[in-house]
Parts: C-alpha cells; structure tokens; sequence
C-alpha cells in the first residue's frame, strides 16, 4: 500500500442533509440520556483526525471522535517484529500505508512529505528500477529471456502513454468511464497468459491500486497518477522509522486535540439514527453520542459490509454508491531470516516473480535489509492483493509461509532456511 489512503474511504455528512423522516427507533438496552456534541466524527484514521483539525480551525471545538481501535491512524499503523541482533529489541514494520507519494516540485512540497520532515520521520525513496526479474527457474538472466522482458515492458510502457492520453480525453469529452482493463486493451496491452507480461502489469497496476485491471477505473487511476507524481515528482519515499508512519498525524493531533474529552478509543458503533434534527451513534459498550452533525468516514469495506446499521436506511443513491466500487486488499508479508541465512542480493531493492501458472502468486519481494533501508535486520517481506490477499487471510500461517518458501526456492534455485519470524496481518 504506497499511499496512506490506499483503501477508499466513505467522508459523508449526516444530519441536516439527512433524507427521511425522524426515526423514533428504540434501542431497549440502552439506558440514560446520551452525552451531546455539535459534531461527532466516526473514526480516527487519517481523514477522521483531519476533519477534527478542519473544525478546531473553524473555532469548533464541541465534538467527538468515536474510534474502534485502541489506537488513531486507521489503516496507518506499524507493529514491532523481528528481533535486532544481538538484542531483545524487536524492529518495527509497517503493516498498512508505507510510502509518501509524489515529494515536491520547484515551487512546492507534498504536505504529507513536509510533516515528515516536521517529525523527523526515517525515509528513503524507493528505486523501483533497481529490480531483478525471476521465474520458475530462476533469475532471468542477459540473454533471449532477458531481451523479452525488455520488449514487453517498452510496449506496456507505449500503450501506458496512449492510456493515459485516453483518460485524459474521457474526462474532457465527459465520456464513460472505464476498466483499466479495457482502456489498456485499447492501447493494444494485451498480456494474455504470458507470465512476464503479467507481472510486469501486476507490479503497475494491481501494486499500485491493489486490485487487478478489470476491477480499476481508468480514468481515476489516470487522475492519482497526476494529482500525485504529476503534481509533484514520480517519487515514493518509503517510511522505515520505528516510531511508525502515523507518528506525524498522532503528533498533529496532540496540538489540538483533547484525547481525554474529545477521544473515545476502543469504541464500536452499532447504529447510527439520524433525522433532520439531529444523529445518535449507538455504541456495542451501551453508551451513545447525540450531535447535530456526523461525519463518517468508516471505510468502503466497513460500508459494505453493513457492520454498522443506518436508521432509516441510507438513501439508495449513497447505497448504490458505496456498492458499485471495489475495496482493494493490499496484504504485505513479512519474514525475517537469520543474518548469516540472508540469501538474496542486498544491493538490490524489489525482486519481481513472473509465475507459470497464476497471475499475481506472490509476485512482488521487498527487501528491507538494503544499506539504506534497515541494513542487516534480515526482513525480506512480499507483496498480494486481491484475490490471492483473501486466500493468504483464510489459511493458517505455515500454509502462507510454505508456499511462499516454495516460490524462493525456485527463484533462487537453491535450498533456503525457514524465516526465523513471519507475520502478516488478517
């Protein structure tokens, strides 16, 4: 996941806006009259925290922001694995959002990028031409091979162009959207069960937007291109600070947020009844909120999954909404190996696995053990999505470790050891 807000998430106002009549639903289990707040804003990830800095700007200062974990940052978060040598002390990795994308132009910086300056975060941009290309029998090698790979990546390179000249002519003409899928076949990208082509589309398009093709729209993939490397420079500095990505928004919310009166954590939203007066937020722990305004930005998935109840149901055009788009699952796999055991070549960031049979099998190696990155830690982490990211959250972790060990051996063509740690979040 290169950008912190890879997973779409929902930002909608509820309240005064609300459709439908007031709702006099009652909730039996709950007791006591609701605490009340102008505005109570559901999750504390990057939007959330964002919308609270927004009203405490405006003079705002009577709201609430519900959180569901113990924690803000949503899906920016890191966890300690791993150990270091010679030492107790674990390394930390980034489970979610890992890279500022787009850095700077002559005349201005990314935000993002500027408030990890601000905090003094550990970054490093990321070479992805500094790539080694392998398949079932191993590192492909100067030769025919070699010279096919380059072929193919100069034609999906030259129907990228015409793709993205197509978007941007869709947009003007006001014209349908469309798949990536379509608009590359257009160009005359057409892969078909090439393994190399593939992968190479894989490590472009599914790496990038963590959904294949079909499932990504042209046209808006056009546009977070532009907005975020076109705007400021087709740079991603990856972020490898042990304090975690979030460090700069937790350490921004600390300037205006009142966590004791204005954060509840560990909180799970249940219901959420609005009216053109007013919304009550009925939590699991029996307490509940009543503000003249909500604002939610649950994600797409938490949306469509309908984990939280609406009264009266949503109107049908934000149903249909929240259901005609597609929640991309973006899994990193982390192992660490013993240094001594350490097989690949540090020298080289990204190593990129064309498979024979399945598009997309563990495609996209990553290491971290890279003299500007966490030299000597050992961590070596893979890269799924989509489908294959729903299969490696179903099975058991030997199962997920197996197989991937299967496929370094066969990249590498050589016997390799267990990783000494291995994780990856479900």
């Amino acid at each position: 996941m290169r950008t912190p807000t890879r997973s779409l998430s929902f930002l909608f106002l509820l309240a005064t806006s609300a459709q439908g009549a007031p709702t006099k639903e009652v909730h039996a289990d709950i007791e006591g009259e609701c605490s009340r707040v102008q505005v109570a804003i559901l999750g504390a990830g990057l939007a959330g925290i964002t919308a609270a800095k927004v009203l405490d700007d405006a003079g705002i200062k009577n709201f609430t922001i519900v959180e569901y974990n113990d924690r803000i940052g949503g899906r920016v978060y890191n966890r300690a694995f791993g150990r270091q040598p010679n030492s107790d002390e674990p390394y930390f990795v980034e489970l979610g959002a890992n890279w500022v994308q787009g850095t700077e132009n002559p005349t201005e910086e990314n935000p993002i990028l500027t408030l990890v300056k601000k905090y003094n975060l550990t970054n490093t941009p990321s070479d992805f031409s500094n790539l080694t290309v392998f398949d079932e029998t191993g590192q492909v090698h100067p030769g025919r091979l070699s010279e096919r790979f380059k072929e193919i990546q100069s034609l999906y390179d030259n129907a990228t162009e015409e793709y993205q000249y197509d978007a941007g002519e869709i947009i003007l003409q006001n014209q349908q959207d469309r798949s990536a899928r379509a608009g590359l076949a257009i160009a005359n990208w057409k892969p078909g069960s090439e393994p190399l082509a593939q992968a190479i589309e894989w490590s472009s398009i599914d790496f990038e937007y963590a959904n294949p093709p079909e499932k990504t729209s042209q046209q808006y993939s056009v546009v977070n291109t532009n907005t975020s490397f076109q705007r400021w420079a087709d740079e991603n500095n990856l972020v490898h600070d042990a304090r975690g990505f979030a460090t700069f928004f937790k350490e921004e919310a600390k300037l205006f947020l009142d966590e004791s009166s204005q954060l509840k954590l560990k909180t799970i939203v249940k219901n959420i009844t609005y009216s053109s007066e007013s919304v009550t937020v009925y939590n699991e722990d029996g307490s509940c909120i009543t503000a003249d305004h909500a604002i939610c930005t649950f994600s797409l998935g938490v949306l469509q999954k309908e984990v939280v109840s609406f009264s009266p149901e949503l109107p049908r055009w934000k149903r249909t909404a929240i259901q005609s788009m597609t929640m991309g699952t973006y899994t990193k796999i982390f192992m660490q190996f013993k240094p001594e055991d350490v097989f690949w070549d540090k020298s080289t960031q990204f190593f990129l696995y064309a498979d024979p049979v399945q598009r997309g099998y563990y495609p996209y190696f990553q290491s971290l053990d890279h003299r500007d990155f966490v030299d000597g830690s050992g961590i070596l982490f893979v890269t799924v999505v989509d489908q294959q990211s729903y299969v490696v959250e179903a099975q058991d972790f030997d199962t997920t470790k197996s197989q991937i060990m299967e496929v370094l051996r066969d990249m590498f063509q050589r016997e390799i050891p267990d990783p000494i740690d291995f994780y990856h979040h479900d």
